[in-house]
């Protein structure tokens, strides 16, 4: 039987979607964190493109697009 967080401890979560700015805000404090340096505006289109490549913007995807392209995976042109 499944309980959710809910029913067991009248826990609601709700997580919101960043917009653009601050989904792109993000992406630049991981990048920073990362070492990567966030200073060409082909960084920002390649960000956008990933999030919405993958359905939605959210942290986790601005987290694995810094890691891709500290990874080699992901190349800015």
């Amino acid at each position: 039987q499944t309980i959710s967080l809910s029913d067991r401890f009248g826990i609601h979560l709700t997580v919101n979607r960043p917009n653009k700015a601050e989904y792109l805000d993000i992406v630049r404090h991981i990048a920073e964190d990362y070492g990567v340096k966030y200073e060409n505006e082909k960084l920002d289109i390649a960000a956008e493109r990933f999030a919405l490549a993958g359905g939605m913007r959210s942290a986790r995807k601005a987290k694995q697009f810094v890691e891709g392209i500290v990874a080699g995976t992901i190349k800015i042109d």
